[in-house]
């Protein structure tokens, strides 16, 4: 469970492990954070 960054980093640690997940909840994610201005300021 997550909120903005955390709830990215929910959607992205449960996707990539769908094993260990049942379920994932995220309010309102991060989606797509290096396609934004801001984005790609912070994460280059």
């Amino acid at each position: 469970m997550g909120h903005s960054m955390g709830g990215h980093g929910a959607i992205t640690i449960a996707l990539k492990n769908p094993e260990k997940f049942r379920s994932i909840s995220a309010f309102s994610p991060i989606c797509n954070p290096t396609k934004v201005p801001w984005g790609i300021k912070a994460f280059t």
